[in-house]
């Protein structure tokens, strides 16, 4: 399990695992390849953005666009 500590003026990221376990991993973008590196091989997820009171489905294309905007060195595969 990951561990991150949430800071409320920006983004809050969910990833949630899919399958058996309805699991969850809230984060900010800056936690957010933490948790995806802590994740088995073959375990799948999908990650929501909650930003205005909104919760919306985040793509591969959109997460790494962000990353590389906030200049965090990662990339969804």
């Amino acid at each position: 399990m990951t561990h991150t500590t949430i800071d409320n003026s920006q983004r809050l990221f969910i990833l949630q695992f899919q399958g058996w376990s309805s699991d969850k991993i809230v984060c900010n973008l800056s936690g957010l390849p933490d948790a995806v590196k802590s994740l088995d091989k073959n375990q799948s997820y999908i990650i929501f953005e909650y930003w205005n009171s909104k919760l919306k489905r985040c793509s591969k294309t959109h997460l790494n666009g962000m990353f590389e905007a906030n200049q965090i060195d990662f990339k969804i595969k």
